[in-house]
């Protein structure tokens, strides 16, 4: 299995960020311990967390880049994914994570309190409040696809596109 900077590495086409190995590990850590308390993610090993979490969301950071976005506000974020592995590889992103179940908003506090992560905030409401409010001009807007397609699609395309 290729490791996390060497996937980086082949992603980015550069060295990846120092920090990287060790704030990954930490987040896989503090992850697996939150778990065994709360259900914040049905992804449990750490062979998986790195595959299914942290390289599934790397693989966004080449589109972020070309697309040149300064900030990023991911919509159902659970438990980070994909918005705080972003962050992490791209330090000047600013992010902004939307959760609207308490627990895993709490965990997304937690982590980038633990990490050191700047400008990066948690909102703990539901999208379509935040919708309400706008995003600063030039922000990637990202979620998941875990709804069912064609009613969550035309209310997310309502509600992010405006």
């Amino acid at each position: 299995m290729i490791s996390l900077a060497d996937y980086y590495h082949n992603l980015c086409k550069g060295p990846a960020v120092p920090a990287l190995p060790d704030k990954f590990a930490k987040y896989q850590n503090e992850l697996l311990a939150w778990n065994s308390q709360f259900n914040l993610t049905a992804i449990r090993s750490p062979e998986e967390i790195e595959t299914r979490h942290f390289m599934d969301s790397l693989s966004l950071l080449p589109v972020i880049q070309q697309h040149k976005a300064h900030s990023l506000i991911d919509i159902g974020s659970g438990a980070g994914f994909p918005g705080i592995p972003l962050k992490i590889a791209d330090p000047s992103l600013h992010v902004v994570l939307v959760e609207s179940v308490e627990k895993k908003a709490a965990f997304c506090r937690h982590i980038i309190q633990t990490l050191g992560l700047e400008n990066a905030e948690v909102v703990t409401e539901r999208a379509e409040g935040r919708a309400r409010r706008g995003s600063p001009a030039g922000a990637a807007g990202i979620s998941a696809a875990v709804g069912t397609l064609g009613r969550d699609r035309h209310r997310s395309k309502e509600h992010i596109c405006g």
